[in-house]
């Protein structure tokens, strides 16, 4: 498309565009008619390149959400995945129903209101709706992102009245408005608001009215009166039972943690909207309240996710970065990685594969004008792969529940039927020995717990010495003091706000090497794996059946998930903020760097601090803060950083007092257990007959549950195209060991990958799971690496292959095929003749 004397005018002319009157000269030379007087470049660029695709008419278009095959596909594979769970839910209630009291108690005591969770999980299978909850700082632009995504303006994005309300946007065949009353201060519950729009005329009074609804606040409380609101609309990305969930800012209002921390119990998926410029702030080192503010309410949000779900699946986040047309493309990289780097630390395993950047506004004019930009495209892609996923993640949930229950009952199946297979004489003395037995156990619990802990505060103790020792090297001195005027906070007016912004510029400097210093010497790794290893050992007392009750702790996942339970996902608070109360901020600090930092803080009252900031630091600001540094540095005393560490490393402790005080409980269920059936035995009420048949219930159902996750949910290492199979090495009577190139990014390795004989089934599914679990707890320089499994095979012939380090030789052909080997002991030497 061109004019007389012009090249063919392209879509990256226009991008090119720095003012208005460049644009509408441009215009003007394709005779493109530009409607209005006040228009701006954005609107103008979108008219030409409106007319480049074929018309110049503002019409609406749909976004490239509207291609529903990925996201129908994942309904309907969600659909069918929730039926089969909640079949295997339907049949757990009815085998429980069938148990004995003693049995149904004992759950209880393990499972506290076990029945109405199956009940209530049971329903949520049912209701197949897909909860994906948008949440984000005030002013991030949450409401314009759901209406971009929905590809209809119904949210109100005004930016002088922002929303209020917890909105649920779900399908409705027409639109309807459901808003529900808080509860007033007596309690009494008021009749939901209903609306519809009187005509499809009169939709856009309908729309005015939900703003009213969504933005209005009570004058006394600045809260909204409604509970939720909730709108239908007939949308077809919604049609399959997605509900997308807008809510205020966070922090907007004081009961707002506990709304969205309900709402993330229920709901698949969480999109996280920040706002990109606070990074650019943080980036250029002028302002670095707003991030850490957004990062503590996230953090928040997040751990009573943790707590409700006993864990997070941090895959389950998408974090979209508004804004960003306002990042320099020159920064927008550096920025990426800060942002990722400070969201790692509230959500560790977060990359920045999860980051969508975006211009939500620049995108919506876009799509007014028939265009969809690049950065559009992605973040909807992103959301087709991000759905799926975060359904799976909701079924895990799901599947760890019922595996913990069934476990359990199985175990105490089995040691009933045994114990009922001996004489009344030998029970009687079995029980004594258990008795005894436990009652020691519960003893030395107590001694090796405590040794735990005396270990986790010598390592505490340890970590503060080399600390301390590694700050007080000259070469780490020189660099921390080492500033130029352009990394130094700003100038002010008040001295005392350049002494606090230099004060947060230091301590993150000095978090940062003690941080590197940290990761260099996995300090807290190696602290987390022993008390893993302790507790491993701890477990092993509790005679082979306690590797049952093992799996049950720990919802079916291995012992690695014991770690999770003692991090506290929270986010770093903001030393400054509160000076006098850092001392209590404890286990809130996810970086050992934070840790220790947020007991130091300079003292405006310290004369030589006053006279630098407030005579020095305009003249000679990198002066004046390598000379700060040196006194902040002067307080990191061995005292002082001791106190920090034993702060941070408290939370181990309180890992272990979580997990030991269930040892105790596991004792007194297994007791009980005893005492029931004994009597149980008798009154002769209880057959001998009764125990094989519920335990091969049990076993069908816990097999048949395994298989779907083997099926449908579990997260493999590796997947079949990364293993090229090589030559044999063995073969069993139900495997087979094979050589094989394991492809990874960084380069191929040999490896050895074990292939069962026959394919899996129910029967042997929860066996091949637990091997699975024992490999990876299995660490030690003397025995063979585990790397993790992958499946082969379709669901009708699956096989789990399991992939271990290579070893190119063996034991016989290092110690007995070899000269002067240990076999030869006692026999003359081929070297040298000597015995």
């Amino acid at each position: 498309m061109s004019s007389a004397g012009n090249k063919p005018l392209t879509v990256e002319d226009v991008d090119k565009l720095s003012g208005i009157q460049q644009a509408l000269k441009l215009a003007g030379q394709y005779q493109i008619s530009v409607p209005g007087q006040h228009v701006t470049l954005d609107e103008v660029k979108l008219i030409i390149k409106s007319f480049l695709a074929g018309g110049q008419k503002r019409t609406k278009k749909p976004p490239p959400i509207t291609d529903m095959d990925t996201i129908t596909a994942a309904l309907k594979e969600d659909k069918i995945n929730r039926t089969s769970i909640k079949n295997l839910y339907t049949r757990a209630s009815t085998y429980i129903s069938k148990l004995p009291k003693p049995f149904q108690n004992n759950l209880e005591q393990m499972f506290p209101h076990y029945e109405r969770n199956i009940k209530t999980y049971t329903e949520e299978l049912q209701s197949g709706q897909c909860v994906l909850l948008i949440a984000g700082e005030m002013g991030s632009g949450k409401s314009s992102l759901v209406n971009l995504l929905l590809g209809k303006q119904l949210m109100p994005t005004s930016e002088l009245r922002c929303t209020a309300a917890i909105v649920e946007i779900s399908y409705g065949p027409s639109p309807e408005i459901l808003a529900h009353y808080r509860d007033d201060s007596s309690g009494k519950s008021k009749k939901p608001l209903l609306i519809k729009p009187v005509s499809p005329e009169k939709l856009d009074i309908f729309l005015n009215k939900l703003e009213y609804l969504v933005t209005n606040r009570d004058e006394d409380t600045d809260e909204s009166p409604f509970e939720k609101v909730q709108l239908r609309w007939p949308l077809e990305m919604l049609e399959g039972g997605v509900t997308i969930v807008d809510s205020p800012g966070v922090g907007d209002s004081k009961g707002l943690p506990q709304i969205l921390s309900d709402y993330m119990e229920r709901a698949f998926g969480f999109v996280y909207v920040i706002d990109s410029t606070t990074s650019i702030h943080k980036h250029r080192q002028t302002d670095k309240s707003n991030f850490v503010h957004t990062s503590d309410k996230l953090g928040q949000l997040l751990l009573k996710a943790i707590e409700a779900n006993d864990g997070f699946d941090h895959s389950t986040t998408l974090f979209v970065c508004n804004h960003w047309d306002k990042v320099p493309p020159a920064d927008a990289e550096r920025v990426k990685d800060s942002l990722t780097d400070r969201l790692s630390m509230i959500l560790p395993g977060v990359n920045k594969s999860q980051l969508y950047s975006i211009s939500v506004k620049q995108s919506s004019l876009d799509v007014e004008y028939g265009q969809v930009r690049q950065e559009h495209q992605r973040l909807i892609e992103g959301i087709r792969r991000f759905l799926p996923q975060t359904m799976r993640g909701k079924l895990r949930i799901y599947y760890r529940y019922l595996s913990s229950i069934m476990k359990r009952s199985l175990y105490s199946l089995r040691i009933s039927f045994n114990m009922h297979k001996e004489k009344m004489e030998e029970m009687r003395k079995n029980y004594s020995n258990i008795e005894s037995r436990i009652s020691s156990l519960q003893k030395n619990s107590k001694e090796k717990l405590d040794k735990m802990r005396h270990e986790v505060r010598r390592a505490s103790f340890d970590a503060g010495t080399q600390a301390l020792e590694y700050l007080d090297s000259m070469h780490l001195r020189t660099k921390l003091c080492r500033w130029a005027d352009l990394d130094c906070p700003k100038r002010e007016r008040s001295w005392q706000n350049v002494m606090k912004n230099a004060n947060i510029a230091i301590a993150e400097r000095v978090s940062n090497e003690i941080n590197t210093w940290e990761k260099e010497n996995s300090f807290v790794n190696s602290v987390e794996a022993e008390i893993v290893k302790r507790f491993k050992e701890q477990f092993e007392l509790f005679d082979d059946q306690l590797q049952e009750v093992q799996g049950a702790l720990h919802s079916g996942d291995d012992m690695r998930n014991f770690v999770m339970a003692t991090r506290n996902d929270v986010p770093q608070k903001k030393q400054m903020k509160q000076p006098q109360k850092s001392r209590n901020l404890g286990d809130s600090f996810l970086s050992i760097g934070a840790a220790v930092t947020s007991s130091f803080n300079l003292d405006a009252k310290d004369p030589k601090v006053k006279k630098l900031f407030k005579e020095k630091y305009d003249s000679h600001p990198a002066k004046t803060m390598e000379e700060a540094t040196l006194i902040y540095l002067s307080m990191m005393g061995e005292a002082a950083i001791a106190s920090a560490m034993g702060k941070f490393f408290d939370r181990f402790i309180k890992g272990i007092d979580r997990v030991g005080s269930m040892v105790p409980q596991l004792m007194k269920a297994d007791q009980e257990l005893l005492e029931s059936l004994t009597e149980e035995l008798k009154s002769g009420t209880q057959k001998l007959s009764e125990f094989p048949a519920l335990s091969r219930t049990c076993s069908d159902i816990q097999g048949n549950l395994d298989m779907f996750y083997v099926q449908r949910l579990i997260t493999t290492d590796f997947t079949a195209d990364q293993i090229i199979p090589g030559e044999i090495l063995g073969s069993g009577s139900f495997a087979r060991v094979y050589k094989a190139t394991l492809k990874l990014k960084a380069g191929n390795e040999q490896v050895a990958i074990k292939e069962p004989t026959n394919k899996l089934t129910t029967d042997d599914v929860t066996d091949v799971l637990l091997e699975d679990a024992m490999l990876r707890d299995l660490k030690h320089n003397n025995i063979v690496n585990y790397y993790g499994l992958y499946r082969k095979g379709p669901e009708s012939d699956m096989r789990l292959i399991f992939t271990m380090e290579y070893c190119p030789y063996t034991l016989k052909g290092k110690c007995i095929d070899i000269e002067n080997s240990p076999s030869t002991l006692g026999k003359p030497c081929a070297a040298n003749g000597s015995n």
